[in-house]
């Protein structure tokens, strides 16, 4: 039986809370008849279970009859004759079902009385909490208007403005402390109330607020709360207030909207007293309440401090009026006093000879309303009739001095141990202390010795427990009275709860002064307080924390560190009771503090208290979980339990755990059948590259990083923005603006932060204080981004409204508006300030010179509109990514594009530079996060040998397959490039080999080594033999090139040989081969040579810095050109391109020359040290050095990329392009070969493989379960934040680097997963077409099975499976035990195609063949043989078959979908293998029916709303189920029927198409995407990413296990039905048990 939810209440309510059983206790609580012998439909009761369901006697009988007859006489609801039928047995005992209507019946009116009973009382609590908060503040102002005396001028002249400002407006009454700004308040209210109703035509609303009033009254919320009250009550308006700070901000700003509008012209005095003092929750000062406009008709008055943030940013609002309060007249300095001591009867002497009045009010501050009023308190209470006037001579002439003066008073009248001891208290508790609380600590301390050595944590907790000299009661009174009356301290409710503190900012400072300025007196304060909120939190003393006091629990940690008692601080972190005390509470930010307060306490401690516990993991747990256990408390111990196994959090869970999986403590209440789920393959190390996860109320679009790295910026959807801790990761403020959406935000300073909203509007606010400084209409539409300049001093905004603007912070003034002629997405600065680029709608980037209002350069390329900009930190690239998910690499000076690649799948929202440009971060609409090489360089591949020698050259061949490399160790080692097996060695006599050249494909190689001979060398297979020596050389060959004539070699004995190539490849000439001609001309060491492409000419390179050309058109070959001395050092190198040749020197430089007369084109710098080799691709030059740097230039001089290839000297670099690429001499602008592939040959013994024009990327982060808003990065700070449509805010490590991902994680999510029969084993594929086979939760083996999404896997024997995919292919594979243990291989054995991608697959049991069903909705039918039938032509409705089930009788049940569901069933060939000469057997239509989802009303629907999933049962106990659905809102469908009994067609319709037939449940959030069930249970997952666990009776929640993403698919154990396994959309493949005993509370 199972019933809809009430509205209101919450899932995990329902699942997880325990149930009140008996509600028959509760007058109030509805009243349920029921039959004793059930109404069964369409069955009889069998006979055996007659006797459960009869009357147990006819007395029982006749007074069940009475009691029905009083029930219904007494008009209680009550339900007869309910229909219900016949369930079957279900352990043991008879089960009824069909009782929807009995059930939903007995649902609602237990919900109703739930809500009359508990709701009204909490909305009755509220109300009186309100009526509280009004008395209080109409005592308040009571009590104050009598204490303003004086300004009756300035008060009459203030009354009268408001008044007659009926139009509305902002008035700011504003003074210095202590100038009776409140008393000034007090009595405008008074006064404007009288004079509305007096002279003011036509209705006035009156309304106030003193934030002194009460301990409530400078909350934020509760101040809202109350005027939206109030304010509704005037409009009478019977709408529901909100309880949200946010909420109420919105409502207030409508309401006094509201006002304005009404139809009797409302005239609205709303008075605040004390704005600047309203605060948030957590204690920060608040002011983003106040309209920016006031409506017309509102009439703010506003008190605050002078010079306060918020005073200057009110008195630039325009229109507003200030009211200064100066000092006191000294007609009213009398009249202060005269009334202050009339209260108690009391007053001085005015006489001319004896004038005490004259005394006081002459002294230096009498002009200050506080030190007349403190005087007379002063003189009331400790002055003498006879001695007035020397006392009134004594006073201290200052306010400050007074203050002090006055303590010394009280300690003369209560003793100064107990007096310091009080106040000392009070004013470190801050808060304030209960009078019990205080009570409590004065008895510790008088039992407490003082002086050195002060006592011990011990001692301390000892007196706490058992004061030994507890403070009399009367004394303790008499201290009250006097505090109350002297300094001020108040209780403002008088109950029991009610907090003593210190109100006055002068009085704290001056018990600070007095008492606290000894560091051991404070410590000692602080001790005292640590050990009495110890015991509110730990009453019984086991640290169990029964009965915890939550506002100790609160406190304790300060205290705890402010005393230096950081080891109790630590073992309560680190014990889970405490943590599970905070989760229960619902206050785990609060946790999160207390770790960040500990840490800082730790660093500033310096070990001074020895070694502390180990608290990291703990911390780690915490951060990692809180977004889990903030929604689901009762995960608490089973997330514990889920840490590596190595954690102490860990070890610690399964210490307190039971043996029989109890929970720790009997007040941890859950559920009695909740089940706890164990993840099997947990890791056991914590990943390093994700750090903090933090959640916010609404959706956030953008984030930024404060500079010193300490607080983010969070701006929202809803127009909020949400200051974060970065440390504790807790939300420490929160801002709401008056945009209707923050599209961007930045921080200007570290405590002033900028926001850009959708209406085009620029705000800028102080943290401080939460103080809106400025408020601009920046921009007709809604601006996309904003940036700082890099000095700090100009804002830069773009706007759809076609705009780019430069503004000057300080004064918000415009600097600069640029116009661009469409809509523009991003800004970003030059890091020298100057420049800044926008990307636009027209898929250009602009870089624009804003000081000189000019457009620098337009960037073309993009095939889709620029989102995101940004400048490398050198400034030398720009970055750009596109709405379809490109990104571009530019050269900020010649405009070109260096480079292009695929980041992602869809738009990019976000481009930020890493690690002074190391890395770049992007991040998408797909959900992912990426990191990429900052510049371009991606390494494909390392060759290093178990020799260190150095690798002097390397040569490809030319069909790029295989690689030669020449060792100074005598060695030439020939490796697959490809697979970079070293397949040949070829054995040089003890000499290095210094160049190498391919021949003829990949047949022939020549070497040059230092024993002055080139060797010709025949490769084939894996051996190779030399054919030729060549000898000629003096010194050793250093360099090769080659033509379709000759091959030259260079040499250090000054000359250049030409050897005829027919001789070289000759198999039948002479072994040794002479050269055809001599080359000389150079006056030093040749060390390279390169033929131009034509072959007719060849240059040569020398160590005396000259360069010759020479022609080899005739005999002899001549010189035809000679550049002497054209580089400053060493010519290294030399190559010639079509247009030019190219030379390299150890003076840094590379140099471009024009060979036909000699002119030098361009001189490319760049290296810091020799370079060593050149080399030309197409329009690119590519140059290596001594300190392992790869260049990459254009020909135009523009540096494409700079890769530090190795540690050590390049000797040598060779280029090509990957085989089939097909790559173009001249080149469009932006076209670039990103098949270039470069090989590095290095002393440090390493040859290595760079494509230099792709990007590398470093690693993907998986999280985020929706699109990836935005993202914010700061320099010098080692992490980054993104933030994303999922309300997450994440933080990781920057840089994650490859090493951190998890291998047994897969590429992309996981969509496919299948048990082996025996359910060893299990295989998982990717939509990355990655395969993965798993034993015991251990990956074993991975393997790249297809090219695209793997969309099903199926078993047909232990060892092989199926693989279906959307690349139209499925391949059969089958697992090889390897020798090691635990090891298996997945080897290919056969694979065929389709026309249509696969969409699913299913192993026919009794026929042992595979049905193959594919996106177009055709289903064939594969022998083991390969031949195959195909059936059902064309599909059914053009749907895909999304399940296939092989049922019991051999038939097949069918699902199409997604969107359409219908279920058809199929017979298979009777036949189960076909000759060649038969025609191939088609499958029969059974029956088939429509299965659509259906709305609340019962009413059929075909939109919004589809089925996901539609399973069989297996096992049907007791014959309750048989079908499972599940459909695309979370909703689980359990059909009612037996499938034994329905054959027909008929039958199927029928029972599919009434909807009595079904239960329903809503089992989640979002899309169910996989159900399965075990004997006891049904699991479901889901995309809001859990695994739910439910009582397959009841359909009761008995569990839950949340994965890091959404999980896409689920399978059960086959044989282990506790087990089962799901994968998530970032890969993750979850094996998970769950306890067949549950665990008890």
């Amino acid at each position: 039986m199972a019933a809809a939810r009430p509205r209101g209440a919450a899932l995990m309510e329902q699942h997880l809370a325990p149930s009140k059983e008996d509600w028959s206790k509760d007058s109030k609580a509805p009243f349920k008849e029921a039959s004793n012998t059930p109404h069964l439909k369409g069955q009889s009761l069998p006979e055996q279970w007659m006797s459960d369901f009869a009357a147990e006697s006819e007395e029982g009988k006749t007074r069940m009859a009475d009691l029905k007859n009083q029930v219904k006489e007494a008009g209680l609801l009550a339900l007869e004759n309910y229909g219900s039928e016949w369930g079957g047995e279900a352990h043991g005992r008879p089960c009824l079902k069909g009782l929807e209507e009995f059930g939903t019946s007995i649902f609602s009116s237990l919900w109703k009385a739930i809500v009359s009973q508990h709701c009204q009382a909490e909305c009755g609590l509220e109300a009186r909490l309100a009526a509280d908060e009004d008395a209080l503040q109409d005592g308040f102002l009571e009590a104050q208007s009598c204490r303003q005396y004086g300004r009756v001028q300035q008060l009459a002249a203030a009354t009268s403005a408001i008044r007659e400002r009926r139009q509305g407006g902002i008035f700011i009454v504003h003074g210095r402390p202590s100038e009776g700004k409140t008393a000034f308040m007090a009595s405008l209210v008074t006064k404007l109330g009288i004079s509305d109703m007096e002279k003011c035509p036509g209705p006035s609303d009156l309304l106030f607020h003193f934030t002194a009033a009460s301990e409530r009254a400078q909350d934020g919320t509760s101040m809202l709360y109350r005027l939206c009250v109030l304010l509704n009550n005037r409009l009478k308006r019977q709408q529901e207030v909100p309880r949200s700070y946010r909420g109420l901000v919105l409502e207030f700003h409508s309401l006094l909207d509201h006002v304005a509008h009404s139809q009797q012209r409302r005239h609205l005095v709303l008075v605040i007293d004390g704005a600047d003092c309203v605060q948030t929750e957590r204690g920060q000062r608040t002011s983003d309440w106040i309209p920016e406009h006031v409506p017309r008709g509102v009439t703010l008055v506003l008190s605050v401090t002078e010079d306060s943030l918020l005073h200057c940013a009110l008195a630039k609002s325009k229109g507003a009026m200030t009211i200064r309060l100066g000092p006191l007249e000294p007609l009213d300095r009398s009249e202060v006093v005269r009334r202050s001591l009339a209260i108690y009867g009391k007053k001085l002497e005015e006489s001319a000879f004896n004038n005490q009045m004259r005394l006081l009010v002459i002294k230096k501050e009498s002009h200050n309303p506080l030190f007349l009023k403190l005087a007379s308190e002063v003189l009331r209470e400790f002055g003498v009739f006879e001695k007035i006037s020397e006392q009134i001579r004594a006073l201290p002439t200052t306010l400050r001095l007074l203050i002090q003066h006055t303590l010394g008073c009280l300690e003369e009248q209560h003793g100064t141990g107990m007096v310091t001891f009080a106040l000392s208290a009070l004013s470190a508790s801050g808060k304030g202390l209960r009078e019990r609380d205080l009570y409590s600590i004065l008895c510790t301390s008088s039992g407490l010795r003082t002086g050195s050595p002060p006592p011990q944590w011990e001692e301390v907790m000892q007196e706490t427990l058992k004061p030994s000299r507890p403070v009399p009661m009367a004394t303790f009174a008499g201290l009250l009275r006097s505090l109350r009356c002297i300094l001020g301290v108040w209780a403002p409710a008088e109950t029991p709860s009610s907090r003593l503190h210190l109100s006055n900012t002068l009085w704290r400072a001056a018990v600070q002064l007095r008492y606290l300025r000894d560091n051991g007196r404070e410590k000692l304060i602080h001790l005292y307080l640590s050990a009495h909120l110890w015991r509110l939190m730990d009453p019984a003393g086991k640290e169990t924390f029964t009965d915890c006091d939550p506002e100790a629990l609160a406190a304790l940690p300060d205290h705890l560190t402010l005393c230096g008692e950081l080891t109790r601080l630590a073992s309560l972190l680190t014990n889970l009771r405490f943590s599970s005390l905070h989760v229960r509470l619902g206050i785990l930010p609060q946790l999160a503090s207390t770790f960040s307060l500990y840490y800082a306490a730790a660093s500033e401690d310096g070990g001074s208290h020895g070694s502390l516990p180990e608290v990291s993991p703990y911390r780690d747990f915490i951060d990692a979980n809180i977004p889990v256990l903030s929604q689901n408390p009762s995960l608490f111990w089973q997330q514990a339990l889920n840490q590596p196994d190595s954690s102490p959090v860990c070890r610690q869970a399964q210490g307190l755990l039971g043996k029989d999986g109890t929970l720790p403590l009997p007040s941890e209440k859950v559920p009695e059948d909740f089940r706890l789920v164990e993840w099997t393959n947990k890791p056991q190390v914590v990943s390093g590259t994700e750090g903090k996860v933090m959640t916010t109320p609404t959706v956030p679009l953008c984030v930024s990083i404060s500079p010193a790295g300490l607080t983010a910026v969070v701006g929202t959807s809803e127009g909020s923005l949400h200051i974060l801790d970065l440390d504790s990761g807790q939300e420490v403020r929160s801002l709401a603006s008056g945009c209707d959406g923050i599209s961007d935000c930045v921080f200007l300073d570290e405590s002033t932060l900028c926001a850009t909203s959708f209406n085009g509007k620029i705000e800028v606010w102080s943290l401080a204080d939460g103080c809106r400084l400025l408020l601009i209409d920046g921009h007709g539409d809604r601006i996309t981004g904003c940036a700082l300049s890099p000095d700090g001093k100009h804002l830069a905004t773009c706007s759809w409204d076609q705009t780019v603007k430069v503004w000057v912070v300080v004064t918000g003034k415009l600097n600069v508006a640029l116009t661009n002629p469409h809509p523009l997405n991003c800004v970003t600065f030059h890091p020298e300030g100057q420049l800044l680029a926008t990307g636009s709608w027209d898929r250009t980037v602009k870089i624009w010179n804003w000081v000189r209002a000019s457009i620098v350069s337009v960037l073309h390329g993009h095939p889709a509109s620029v989102r995101a900009v940004t400048f490398a930190p050198s400034g030398e690239f720009l970055a750009s990514a596109s709405l379809l998910g490109e990104v571009r690499l530019w050269s900020t000076a010649s405009g070109l594009a260096v480079a292009g690649y695929q980041a992602h799948r869809g738009p990019v929202t976000a481009l930020r530079f890493l690690a002074d440009g190391r890395y770049l971060l992007t991040t998408g609409e797909d959900h992912q996060v990426r990191i990429w090489s900052g510049t371009l360089g991606r390494a494909c591949g390392q060759y290093i040998t178990d020799q260190t020698s150095a690798a002097l050259c390397v040569s490809v061949s030319r069909n790029g397959v295989l690689m030669a490399v020449g060792y100074h160790s005598n060695q030439v080692k020939i490796f697959q490039l490809e697979t970079g097996a070293l397949t040949v060695e070829c054995e040089v006599p003890q000499v290095p080999v210094r160049c190498l050249q391919w021949l003829d494909g990949e047949e022939l190689l020549v070497s040059g080594s230092d024993d002055n001979v080139l060797r010709v060398w025949r490769v084939q297979g894996f051996g190779a033999s030399c054919e030729h020596r060549c000898w000629g050389h003096m010194r050793p060959p250093v360099s090769f090139s080659h033509s379709q004539q000759f091959l030259a070699s260079a040499s250090d004995d000054f000359t250049v040989l030409l050897w005829t190539l027919a001789e070289l490849v000759d198999r039948e000439g002479c072994a040794d081969v002479t050269p055809a001609c001599v080359l000389r001309g150079h006056c030093n060491s040749v060390t390279c040579c390169s033929f131009s492409p034509d072959g007719l000419r060849l240059v040569t390179s020398s160590k005396d810095k000259s360069l010759l050309f020479w022609d080899l058109t005739t005999l002899p070959v001549h010189i035809s050109l000679s550049l002497l001395s054209c580089h400053q050092d060493w010519i290294t190198g030399c190559t010639w391109a079509p247009r030019y040749v190219a030379s390299c020197s150890n003076d840094g430089t590379v140099r471009l020359w024009d060979p036909n007369n000699g002119e030098c084109i361009r001189e490319l710098k760049g290296h810091t040290s020799a370079v060593s080799g050149v080399s030309i691709m197409a329009d690119l030059v590519l140059s290596v050095s001594g300190t392992g740097d790869l260049v990459v230039w254009k020909e135009s001089g523009a540096a494409v990329t700079t890769i530090h290839a190795h540690p050590r000297r390049i000797n040598h670099l060779a280029a090509f392009n990957k085989p089939g690429s097909a790559v173009q001499a001249e080149r469009e602008q932006g076209e670039l070969p990103e098949t270039l592939t470069v090989v590095t040959a290095s002393d440090d013994g390493s040859v290595r493989i760079w494509q230099p024009l792709q990007a590398d990327e470093v690693s993907t982060l998986t999280g985020h379960s929706a699109p990836v808003s935005s993202a914010a990065v700061r320099d010098r700070v080692p992490f980054f934040l993104t933030v994303g449509a999922d309300r997450t805010v994440r933080q990781w490590d920057v840089p994650p680097g490859k090493g951190l991902e998890d291998p047994s994680c897969h590429r992309g999510a996981v969509t496919a997963l299948c048990w082996s029969p025996s359910g060893t084993f299990l295989v998982s594929g990717s939509q990355s077409g990655e395969l993965k086979v798993w034993s015991s939760g251990i990956a074993l083996h991975s393997i790249q099975a297809h090219m695209n999404c793997i969309s099903a896997v199926s078993f047909f024997s232990e060892n092989d499976f199926a693989v279906g995919s959307y690349d139209k292919s499925v391949s059969i594979w089958t697992l090889r035990p390897q020798r090691q243990m635990h090891s298996v291989r997945m080897c290919l054995q056969s694979s065929f195609t389709l026309d249509w991608p696969v969409y699913c697959l299913s192993m026919l049991r009794l026929q042992e063949h595979l049905l193959v069903g594919d996106l177009l909705g055709n289903l064939t039918i594969w022998a083991p043989e390969g031949r195959h039938w195909t059936v059902l032509e064309g599909g059914f409705y053009h749907y895909p078959f999304s399940r296939v089930i092989e049922r019991s009788d051999g038939s097949l049940l069918t699902v199409l979908g997604p969107r359409r569901t219908t279920l058809m069933a199929l017979k298979q060939p009777d036949n189960p293998a076909l000759e060649e000469e038969k025609e191939p057997e088609q499958l029969t239509v059974c029956f088939s029916v429509s299965m659509i989802p259906w709305s609340d009303s019962g009413e059929k629907v075909n939109t919004l709303v589809w089925l996901t999933v539609v399973k069989e049962s297996v096992t049907s106990p007791g014959g309750a189920r048989s079908m499972l659905c599940a459909d695309s809102q979370g909703t689980l469908w359990c059909s009612a029927w037996d499938p034994t009994t329905i054959q027909t067609e008929g039958s199927y319709i029928q029972q599919y198409g009434e909807l009595s037939n079904w239960t329903r449940k809503q089992v989640h959030s979002d899309r169910v995407t996989a159900v399965t069930e075990t004997n006891e249970l049904i699991v479901t997952t889901s995309y809001d990413q859990s695994v739910r666990l439910w009582d397959r009776v009841s359909l009761k929640q008995v569990g839950l296990f949340t994965c890091q993403a959404p999980v896409l698919c689920l399978e059960a154990n086959p044989v282990s039905p506790g087990e089962g396994v799901c994968g998530d959309s970032s890969g993750n493949v979850y094996f998970l048990r769950w306890n067949s005993r549950p665990a008890k509370g």
